[in-house]
């Protein structure tokens, strides 16, 4: 153990001395937070893009971690946030991925899913008059009028207890990794939503 201390020491990493207070210096602290990072992004994305069990995700992300370069991770946690919110994806996409790799018939599974995504399309995007689309998927950036909130659920209730309401305009400002959380400004504040709460808003594009 005294070895492997004084190799940390050695690399800048700790501040150490026999018997004495170990502590991290600030090469060491940027380090673990980093392997921290690595971690988390690569659970998460075993978990949420790949449906991974959460063991073996986190023996998989502890094997990983220490050696995947930085640009790597990065590259990860830019797919999975790209899969949430691409049209062309999303949430849905991922569930289909995963009805697909628990066995679905393919063949049937596909013209299912290319059906619904039709329908879908054709729901979002009608051939005349204003364009609609759930909160979550509002471009960064850009502003949305409030046109309506379910509120038949929990997620919808708390919004429009936050002020969510119809007419009032919302703007985008990010999305978190895999989609979460779903960062809003309107009537001045700045707030952090959860996906279903976002979801539960529908907003009209100016």
């Amino acid at each position: 153990m005294s070895g492997a201390l004084r190799t940390l020491s050695a690399r800048g990493l700790i501040n150490y001395t026999p018997y004495g207070l170990i502590t991290l210096t600030p090469a060491g602290t940027a380090l673990a937070r980093d392997v921290v990072r690595r971690h988390a992004a690569l659970k998460g994305f075993f978990v949420k893009i790949l449906h991974i069990d959460e063991e073996t995700a986190e023996k998989a992300a502890c094997q990983m971690e220490h050696f995947i370069p930085p640009v790597v991770v990065d590259r990860l946690l830019q797919f999975g946030e790209f899969l949430e919110i691409c049209p062309r994806g999303g949430r849905q996409w991922l569930q289909e991925f995963q009805h697909f790799c628990q066995g679905a018939s393919k063949s049937r599974a596909c013209e299912e899913c290319i059906s619904r995504c039709l329908e879908d399309w054709e729901e979002k995007h009608p051939p005349e008059g204003p364009r609609t689309l759930p909160l979550p998927e509002l471009p960064p950036g850009h502003k949305g009028i409030i046109v309506t909130v379910d509120t038949t659920r929990e997620p919808g209730r708390v919004v429009w207890e936050l002020g969510l309401k119809p007419g009032t305009i919302v703007e985008m400002e990010s999305l978190g990794p895999y989609g979460e959380p779903v960062s809003v400004k309107f009537l001045g504040y700045h707030y952090s939503l959860a996906r279903p709460e976002a979801e539960a808003v529908t907003v009209e594009l100016p």
